[in-house]
């Protein structure tokens, strides 16, 4: 797992209102989550889900 896991990302998405401007377009609008090893700075873990 990386540094902080891919949950902390939907946190930080929804806490931040990132999202909230895309809400209005009555389009599906998804979460995507990513993680990475701060030490080798590669992905480790990846998510995605609805809003």
């Amino acid at each position: 797992m990386g540094d902080k896991p891919v949950d902390a990302a939907f946190s930080q998405i929804r806490e931040k209102g990132y999202a909230d401007p895309y809400r209005a377009s009555g389009k599906p609008v998804w979460l995507v989550g990513l993680s990475f090893d701060r030490a080798t700075r590669k992905l480790v873990d990846c998510a995605a889900k609805p809003l």
